[in-house]
């Protein structure tokens, strides 16, 4: 979404950082309500029917003293990882990081990630015509060699089977 909110922005002229105020206040005010969310529930999650499956204790164990050690530096690198991250800062929570800190480490990952996606897409909103051009130019090579791909798997997997078949 940052991407296109970017792209969008930068086909249109229009300042970027209305789409970066406007991304970072939303993801930070959604990391805080997990943050908060995982210092209200505390071990309790651990006991949960609901959740326990989840995250058994030995593994939120390790994650306890992973996240003591490293967690400021795993709170500003996990933004750039898509299905960690929302975890993390539930998992701050619970363990009780430093929330001075943690909100820190938070508010710079989110701002670094922001700038970094909104302003790519930006660029690619800018140079819209072009890639659209070379994309076109290519679309005819890519789907010749998206058919020739799939016919070549469903030979080569017909072929194995029909092996397969023949040693039983």
């Amino acid at each position: 979404v940052l991407i296109l909110g970017g792209s969008l922005s930068g086909y249109a002229g229009i300042n970027p950082i209305w789409v970066i105020a406007g991304a970072f206040t939303g993801t930070f005010s959604a990391s805080l309500l997990l943050y908060q969310a995982g210092l209200r529930m505390e071990r309790r999650l651990l006991q949960s029917r609901r959740f326990s499956a989840l995250l058994d204790t030995r593994t939120f164990l390790k994650l306890e003293k992973v996240l003591n050690r490293y967690g400021f530096l795993i709170i500003l690198f996990s933004r750039f990882i898509p299905v960690v991250r929302s975890g993390i800062i539930l998992a701050a929570g619970i363990v009780n990081l430093d929330p001075k800190k943690t909100l820190i480490s938070l508010a710079a990952s989110i701002l670094a990630s922001t700038l970094m996606f909104t302003l790519g897409g930006r660029f690619l909103g800018k140079k819209l015509e072009a890639n659209l051009a070379f994309w076109y130019s290519c679309l005819g090579a890519i789907l010749i060699g998206l058919a020739v791909t799939w016919v070549v798997y469903f030979v080569v997997i017909n072929i194995v089977r029909y092996f397969q078949s023949k040693k039983k």
